[in-house]
């Protein structure tokens, strides 16, 4: 791998040589084996290049599939890079039958997504991902309540009314909607109706004492 402040000029050497356009979308670049065994850092900027891939020995490589480690290396290959603003793919020289079979499969294939193009297929990904939550917390919040979602009114009292949601939904739900004046007169009953059942008064129990002398 080579990096050059200019376009270098092209050996003969080289049998099949492909040049494109080329810009890190991070400050790691690295150049990894097929298999992932091992990994370069290549020391890119963020900055659009040139890169020239040559190669050598393409259908002979095939041929063989692979190489022992008794075996003469066969192919080689280099990358080459230079600053350069971006303009169309070049194949420069094609000579292996290897390489003509990849320029046939690279033309079929779609182009690629442009920058403006990426960077909308990501703000519609975190839209949706955005609508999904909030579908899931508005489904949370109806399976919490009933089947159906607080007013603003029930939402700022809702720790008082957690309980009797659980014990009674839709009777929350109607006291909600019914106004100011039914839900005075409600409270007023329901505070009444608890007086009522806490069991006897002071008074009673004084008279007890009393009649007990």
């Amino acid at each position: 791998m080579e990096v050059h402040d200019e376009a270098p000029p092209l050996a003969p050497v080289w049998q099949d040589v492909v040049e494109v356009s080329f810009r890190p979308v991070s400050e790691y670049t690295s150049l990894v084996q097929w298999a992932g065994e091992a990994t370069w850092n290549l020391g890119l900027a963020q900055a659009d290049y040139r890169l020239r891939y040559c190669a050598q020995g393409m259908d002979e490589a095939r041929k063989l599939d692979t190489r022992m480690p008794e075996e003469p290396q066969v192919d080689s290959y280099l990358l080459q890079f230079w600053p350069e603003p971006p303009r169309a793919d070049r194949v420069v020289r094609q000579t292996s039958q290897t390489a003509a079979y990849w320029h046939r499969t690279a033309r079929q294939l779609p182009p690629p997504s442009t920058p403006e193009q990426r960077a909308e297929t990501e703000r519609r990904a975190r839209r949706a991902a955005a609508r999904a939550a909030e579908e899931h917390r508005l489904h949370h919040q109806r399976r919490e309540r009933g089947g159906r979602l607080p007013s603003a009114r029930l939402r700022a009292v809702e720790e008082h009314a957690r309980g009797l949601l659980r014990y009674d939904s839709d009777l929350v739900h109607a006291l909600d909607a019914s106004g100011p004046e039914v839900q005075r007169a409600a409270a007023t009953l329901a505070a009444r109706r608890a007086c009522g059942n806490g069991g006897p008064g002071p008074t009673s129990h004084g008279s007890a004492r009393r009649s007990g002398h």
